[in-house]
């Protein structure tokens, strides 16, 4: 992560690449609560990756 709080570009291929697949194995063999909770996971983990920083995360320190 930079100094202004921004991800890496590969950090953010990593991050979608996980979020991708989580969100895919939930949707294929979850049960449909656990499609809910385990693709909402894998479907932040992308928007995360897509947006390069977290907006949760707060702002940069220092």
């Amino acid at each position: 992560m930079t100094t202004q709080g921004q991800m890496k570009p590969e950090e953010r291929l990593v991050m979608g690449f996980v979020g991708v697949f989580v969100a895919a194995f939930a949707f294929a063999y979850a049960t449909p609560i656990q499609k809910v909770l385990i693709g909402g996971v894998g479907v932040t983990a992308v928007v995360v990756a897509l947006l390069g920083r977290n907006p949760l995360g707060g702002g940069a320190e220092g």
